[in-house]
């Protein structure tokens, strides 16, 4: 029998995946891995699984805009982190 006092949380589970500037050192990239994972624990987020940052050749040249230049890049730290997270909290992650 459920206690008529008991709270439902709405938890799902999400994916976030990311690419680092190429130009960061590895301890670098992943001191903002970890940024990234203390955000999803700060709104009460659960980790299921993750890939910490790592340098990595890309599928296809990228471009990214920095002082009105167009920077082309292949290669970046790449990680991702799956978890849960209530989905009021949601918005406040983003």
């Amino acid at each position: 029998m459920t206690d008529i006092n008991e709270i439902t949380v709405d938890s799902r589970v999400y994916e976030i995946s990311f690419i680092f500037d190429n130009k960061l050192d590895e301890e670098a990239a992943l001191e903002k891995g970890n940024a990234i994972k203390q955000s999803i624990a700060t709104q009460g987020g659960s980790f299921i699984s993750e890939e910490a940052p790592y340098m990595r050749e890309l599928a296809y040249e990228m471009i990214r805009v920095q002082n009105n230049v167009n920077i082309r890049f292949n290669e970046g730290y790449f990680g991702w982190i799956k978890f849960e997270l209530p989905g009021d909290k949601v918005k406040e992650f983003e």
